[in-house]
């Protein structure tokens, strides 16, 4: 799968030119190793495919997650900025303590070792949207995906865990459409 149809060149300035499409193809060939490790230890999600990984770990992780909060209530959180801010990935806490994302639940440990992050704290999504902006054309679309992944992913993890439902975060002023999503 090729990113850009035209190849694609970086220059720094009277040193060298390089091609980015070794780089290109490094980054896809990891998404497809991630997506494989994926599939062997959650072999009943067959349906998410290194696009789903792709798309949910790079830039669409906050539509992944709240497609889960809303089946679930469990807490949307994100890593977080020296101001406390959302600064990066977002994800699920599920009620046993692991942290669940479109990769799947891991360990508190084996996910901050993933992300080369630690520092994270609960968000709600009205929270989010005011940090990182309403959604996008693109990201609406996704979310449509989502809905569909996170049911399948809720009945597989609830297999896995025991079932205690979180707080609801109450919003302190009416929802516009964006926020209802």
């Amino acid at each position: 799968m090729q990113l850009c149809s035209v190849p694609l060149l970086l220059t720094v300035p009277s040193l060298v030119t390089v091609s980015a499409e070794p780089l290109m193809n490094f980054y896809q060939q990891r998404v497809k190793e991630r997506h494989a490790t994926f599939l062997a230890r959650y072999p009943s999600l067959s349906m998410v495919t290194p696009k789903d990984i792709e798309r949910y770990t790079a830039g669409e992780c906050r539509v992944f997650a709240r497609a889960i909060n809303r089946l679930t209530n469990w807490p949307i959180h994100c890593f977080i900025d020296k101001d406390g801010e959302p600064d990066g990935h977002a994800f699920i806490v599920c009620p046993d303590g692991s942290f669940l994302d479109i990769e799947g639940a891991r360990t508190p440990s084996e996910f901050s070792l993933a992300w080369r992050e630690v520092n994270h704290r609960e968000f709600s999504w009205v929270d989010l949207l005011d940090k990182w902006g309403a959604l996008d054309k693109e990201e609406r679309w996704s979310f449509i995906r989502a809905r569909k992944l996170a049911k399948k992913f809720v009945s597989v993890i609830q297999g896995n865990i025991s079932y205690k439902p979180f707080r609801l975060a109450l919003a302190s002023k009416p929802l516009t459409i964006q926020e209802r999503i």
